[in-house]
């Protein structure tokens, strides 16, 4: 009696609590484009945008993590500095996209409120995969806190050598994984 009571009650609290299905997608750009001034060509832009998918803009839906997997790579500078913002203008229906086109600042509009996500290269470490932390953009997407026009991706060009104008750059194999919840209740 005592057993049957307790998986009885086992039973109905599995069912009152349903419990979220996690999930994992990994997206591709569906589009991306560089800028660079024309002024300093070491002032450039990677702008990248990734489409949510249907399912994860669900109500249900609760975005748990974000990450932006990038392989990058500087060469003939001793490091180099990323900065990774939401952007603030859309872009992506624009006909073309140029240094100064669509956009009301040069170089493209950066969403303020957001803090940028900084990271480093180090020229000997190589081809690095980096994986920047993206949460709480995804979740403002999501959210409808602001327009999903994709991330702006700058390159500091304060930290390469100002003597040396074949600093490059080896941006590859971006992808976004996103991992979410879908709360049944």
């Amino acid at each position: 009696m005592k057993r049957s009571f307790i998986a009885l009650f086992l039973a109905i609290a599995l069912v009152a609590v349903a419990p979220a299905q996690a999930r994992k997608t990994v997206l591709s750009p569906n589009k991306m484009s560089a800028i660079a001034s024309p002024v300093d060509k070491r002032d450039s832009r990677l702008l990248i945008h990734f489409e949510l998918p249907k399912e994860m803009l669900d109500e249900k839906a609760i975005v748990d993590f974000a990450t932006l997997h990038i392989k990058a790579q500087v060469s003939d500078a001793a490091m180099a500095q990323i900065d990774v913002f939401a952007v603030a203008t859309d872009w992506q229906s624009a006909g073309s996209v140029s240094w100064d086109r669509p956009w009301t600042q040069a170089g493209g509009d950066i969403v303020a409120e957001t803090a940028p996500s900084i990271y480093s290269l180090k020229s000997e470490s190589g081809l690095k995969e980096m994986a920047i932390d993206v949460t709480e953009l995804v979740r403002s997407w999501k959210a409808g806190k602001l327009a999903n026009n994709g991330i702006l991706m700058t390159i500091s060009k304060d930290d390469l050598l100002i003597d040396k104008p074949s600093v490059a750059f080896n941006l590859d194999d971006i992808a976004m994984r996103v991992f979410y919840s879908i709360e049944y209740k």
